[in-house]
C-alpha cells in the first residue's frame, strides 16, 4: 500500500470512528450512563490518534480538536451511580467517611483481573481507597502478573501473530492467558504497537460508516466539534 494510500485509508477510520462516537451520544441523550460509555470511547479514540500523529499518519488539528471535545464532554457528564458502590459510613469524626468494601467484594473483583482503577470506578470511590483495602485485606493485583521481560514477551506474541495475524489487543490477551500469561493491558498495547503498529492501528479504528444525524441540547456543540474532525 502506497503511504499516500496508507494515510488516507487510516483517516478515513478516524472519520468512521467519530461518526460512531456521535451516533452513540444520539442514542445517549441526557443519560449519565451512556454519556459515561461515550465518554470512555472518545477518550480512547483520543488515546490512540495521539500515540500515531507524529507518524503522519493523523493530523495534529484532529488531535486538538478530540482534545477539546474530551475536556467539554468532561465538563457534562454525569455518569449514573453504579448500584456495586461501596457504603459511605459516617462516624462522626472528622475528615472524609469511611466506606465499607466487604473483602468477598474486593476478592471477587479481584479474582476477574480488573484493575485497581476500574475497581474504584466499580466502587465508586478513589484508586487510593482501593489500594488501601487492597492492602488491608493483604491483596496485591501485582502479585497476578506475569514477570516476563519485554523480549520473551515479544518473541511470544510474535509467535501468536505469525498464526494469528489480525488478532487485536483483547484477542491477544486471551491467547496469553491459555498460555498462563496474564499481564497488564497498558503493556500489552505498548507491545502489540512495537511488534505490529500499521495492524494494531487499522484494527482499532476498524468500524463501520455510519448516515449524520441531527442533535439537540448539550451534545449540539459538541457534535459541531467533532465533525470539525471529519471534515
Amino acid at each position: 500500500m502506497a503511504d499516500t494510500e496508507g494515510r488516507q485509508f487510516v483517516r478515513d477510520r478516524i472519520r468512521n470512528c467519530i461518526l460512531n462516537i456521535l451516533q452513540q451520544m444520539q442514542v445517549a441523550g441526557d443519560e449519565g450512563e451512556r454519556l459515561g460509555n461515550v465518554h470512555f470511547r472518545l477518550e480512547w479514540l483520543l488515546n490512540i490518534v495521539t500515540r500515531y500523529y507524529q507518524t503522519d499518519l493523523v493530523q495534529e488539528e484532529i488531535v486538538n480538536l478530540l482534545r477539546e471535545a474530551l475536556r467539554n464532554l468532561t465538563e457534562v457528564c454525569d455518569c449514573a451511580d453504579n448500584d456495586v458502590e461501596a457504603e459511605a459510613i459516617f462516624t462522626g469524626n472528622r475528615g472524609r467517611p469511611s466506606y465499607n468494601i466487604p473483602y468477598e467484594q474486593v476478592t471477587f473483583l479481584v479474582e476477574r483481573r480488573f484493575s485497581t482503577k476500574q475497581m474504584a470506578s466499580i466502587l465508586g470511590v478513589s484508586e487510593c481507597t482501593v489500594q488501601r483495602r487492597l492492602q488491608h485485606f493483604g491483596m496485591s493485583i501485582r502479585g497476578t502478573y506475569a514477570t516476563l521481560t519485554d523480549q520473551e514477551l515479544d518473541s511470544t506474541i510474535q509467535e501468536i501473530l505469525r498464526v494469528q495475524p489480525n488478532t487485536g489487543n483483547k484477542r491477544m490477551t486471551g491467547h496469553l492467558a491459555v498460555r498462563g500469561v496474564r499481564i497488564q493491558q497498558r503493556r500489552i498495547r505498548e507491545l502489540m504497537h512495537r511488534v505490529d503498529p500499521e495492524g494494531t492501528l487499522i484494527r482499532a479504528l476498524e468500524l463501520n460508516v455510519i448516515n449524520h444525524r441531527r442533535y439537540s441540547g448539550p451534545l449540539l456543540w459538541l457534535s459541531g466539534i467533532l465533525m470539525a474532525t471529519t471534515n
